[in-house]
């Protein structure tokens, strides 16, 4: 076993930089190498066992599974949330939908996040404002358990957790709230062809796609339930497909709300942020 033998095995699937780093994510993560001694061919720090275990973890990422789920774990906002194949894989453009939640000041909101995957929107709100109280909702009765695991173990009690279809047009809640924020799927059927054929195969389709006729769904769905449930002077925080930015903004707008257009890290029109009157 070599270092070059295990890189070469991953750089089929990815360019040279994407291979080391996924490389050194799992030694030094899974197994608590040294990347010094790595790069040396140094693996006298495991035994038999653990060489087996590292034989059947690159067999994984041979066959293109995302190394969060290999893992176990993905990175957002600083911290390791748990996640397996029943939730999205955090991507960092999200944490900007933090942010804009953040800088909201007020004190003892109620917010509602809806379509909450791992919980890594909700938990990581909650542990920076334990004053509001949050409600976490999904579809996913796997998911939610998950995101109830990432909320006891980063200690975030200010979280009720809720199964339910924010599509169906049923679906009510007897709380209101002062926001509302969502990281909805977004993505049209029609666009797969140009995806990562790891994220086809492992992530969640459910959590992603959405058809190709009705792109705007959810956003119709959230604007739905806002109108009855959200407060006036409610706040509402939504990424975005790039595509359909500016038709989310119209979509509320028309409704009489207040909108505008975020950037995200990569300088992209990402997140919709909107003002019920």
């Amino acid at each position: 076993m070599t270092y070059r033998d295990l890189l070469s095995a991953l750089l089929p699937l990815c360019g040279p930089n994407e291979a080391r780093a996924i490389l050194r994510l799992t030694l030094e993560r899974r197994f608590g190498l040294a990347w010094n001694d790595v790069l040396c061919d140094d693996f006298s720090a495991l035994d038999s066992s653990r060489k087996g275990e590292l034989e059947s973890v690159m067999l994984r990422l041979e066959n293109g599974e995302p190394v969060q789920y290999v893992l176990g774990e993905a990175d957002f906002c600083g911290r390791r949330f748990i996640v397996n194949k029943a939730v999205l894989i955090p991507r960092p453009e999200t944490e900007g939908l933090v942010e804009l939640t953040l800088a909201e000041k007020s004190s003892n909101l109620n917010v509602l996040d809806i379509g909450t995957g791992s919980g890594c929107i909700a938990v990581t709100l909650a542990l920076a404002r334990s004053d509001w109280h949050f409600a976490a909702l999904d579809i996913s009765r796997e998911a939610l358990a998950v995101a109830r695991i990432n909320a006891a173990k980063f200690g975030a009690a200010n979280i009720d957790f809720v199964e339910g279809d924010i599509l169906s047009p049923a679906f009510c809640t007897a709380a209101k709230y002062d926001i509302i924020v969502s990281n909805p799927p977004y993505i049209p059927d029609e666009e797969k062809r140009g995806m990562a054929d790891n994220v086809l195969r492992y992530e969640p389709p459910e959590a992603l796609f959405v058809p190709d006729a009705r792109p705007l769904i959810f956003y119709e769905a959230i604007l739905r339930f806002a109108n009855c449930r959200l407060r006036a002077g409610g706040k509402i925080f939504l990424e975005a497909n790039t595509r359909f930015a500016g038709e989310i903004k119209a979509l509320f707008e028309a409704a009489n709300y207040r909108a505008s257009i975020g950037n995200d890290c990569f300088g992209k029109q990402r997140f919709v942020c909107i003002v019920k009157s």
